[in-house]
């Protein structure tokens, strides 16, 4: 799509007040800084939009409702949403996950949703319109499937809003809004197409078929006394859906690879506490409480007899 000065210079307007709302949004979900910092809007081609990245990349699509009807898409690298991912499930963001797995995705679910929202809001009150959307699943992609992603938008060409994403702790990175030409058109004051509520359609998987969702509104992150992070108080219901790892340490002990090499059916090991001292308690690797071991008819099991205060366990 051709983009006038007019339209181009709209849209580059509102580029900082939606990256502001989103940078907001984010940053409180995830208790760490986050910056979008707005760069230009521009008429894309779909092989353009490939060209942007390159390797694996995060992607959301977007069904929009309101003063522009259509289809969006969300994009950003993998690395940045590894980031996000290892920051929801407990750790500090210094060893983000090398890909995306089953747990990383549930948990930076949530991200999307935010995102787009925030995004979105911040947008169309920068306009002057009233923009609303229903996001998808957030997913894993190459930058090579970026053109037939793209092409799911509508006939036309599409137009980009492009920042740069930096979450705290992580490397600054190419972040990609991109309308198809109906939203696009719409949204710089062209005729649009709202659904008969102004609302977005449910969100419809891969862009065919169909699955009801929610209105997507952007949070209201609230700050908590006492120190703690910012939306770690009432945003933690998000989060009570995702699984997390629970492992039971009864000890440890470190030998050299020759002693390894040299252990056998019947060695012993000898660790690091004494008999009867509490076992540790720990989730995604970091110690939350201390318990005694019981037997529970023919199982193992432990019985919890020291636990952190809930500071801890939210800001370990």
């Amino acid at each position: 799509m051709t983009l006038n000065s007019k339209q181009t210079q709209a849209l580059t307007d509102a580029l900082g007040a939606a990256g502001e709302a989103a940078s907001a949004a984010l940053s409180g979900l995830l208790g760490k800084g986050v910056t979008l910092s707005p760069g230009q809007a521009e008429g894309l081609s779909a092989q353009d939009l490939a060209d942007k990245f390159f390797g694996a990349v995060a992607q959301i699509p977007v069904q929009l409702g309101g003063s522009a009807a259509g289809k969006a898409l969300i994009v950003f690298n993998e690395s940045s949403a590894a980031l996000m991912a290892d920051l929801l499930i407990g750790g500090d963001g210094s060893n983000p996950p090398e890909s995306l797995s089953d747990l990383h995705l549930s948990a930076v679910g949530e991200v999307g949703s935010q995102l787009a929202s925030a995004l979105l809001e911040g947008l169309g009150h920068a306009l002057g319109k009233s923009l609303s959307g229903a996001a998808g699943d957030l997913a894993s992609a190459q930058a090579s499937d970026l053109p037939s992603l793209a092409a799911g938008l509508g006939g036309g060409g599409l137009v980009g809003l492009e920042y740069s994403l930096e979450v705290e702790g992580g490397m600054p990175s190419p972040f990609v809004l991109v309308f198809g030409e109906t939203a696009a058109t719409a949204l710089t004051g062209g005729p649009a197409a709202p659904s008969a509520a102004g609302a977005p359609a449910p969100f419809a998987s891969g862009f065919g078929g169909s699955m009801n969702a929610p209105l997507v509104q952007a949070a209201q992150l609230s700050q908590l006394a006492g120190g703690l992070p910012a939306g770690a108080g009432n945003n933690l219901e998000l989060l009570m859906d995702v699984p997390l790892q629970v492992t039971v340490e009864l000890g440890r002990t470190q030998k050299m690879v020759k002693e390894v090499l040299s252990l056998g059916p019947g060695s012993v090991l000898e660790l690091d506490k004494l008999a009867g001292e509490p076992v540790d308690i720990l989730v995604n690797e970091k110690p939350i409480a201390k318990g005694e071991v019981v037997v529970i008819d023919e199982n193992f099991g432990i019985r919890v007899t020291e636990i952190l205060a809930p500071r801890d366990r939210v800001s370990f």
